[in-house]
């Protein structure tokens, strides 16, 4: 099976949030202890917030399928390629259409 579709993966996309937010309390510490130059050009070294393109990293496949019986599955997996999250969801409901 081919992957879906392909999200950012929460995970990473959060670490990456908060390792920029400690690099950003590091700069905070060393105002009035480094040149004002040198504050300045680390600050522009340090994003806003990180790239979403950089975690599109969670494959993502699903499939719905009905049945001849009249009984419905669905199946939902994800998996990023660069941690370890991942979650699965499958569904079977038996004569979701009556015959």
């Amino acid at each position: 099976m081919s992957a879906s579709d392909w999200s950012i993966c929460p995970k990473c996309f959060a670490e990456a949030k908060q390792e920029i937010e400690q690099r950003k309390e590091q700069l905070r510490e060393s105002y009035g202890n480094i040149p004002a130059d040198v504050w300045a050009e680390k600050r522009k070294q340090i994003p806003d917030q990180p790239n979403p393109q950089k975690y599109m990293t969670l494959r993502e496949d699903y499939e719905f399928i009905m049945n001849e019986d009249g009984s419905f599955e669905a199946y939902y997996g994800a998996q990023c390629t660069e941690c370890d999250a991942s979650f699965d969801f499958n569904h079977n409901q038996k004569e979701a259409i009556q015959l």
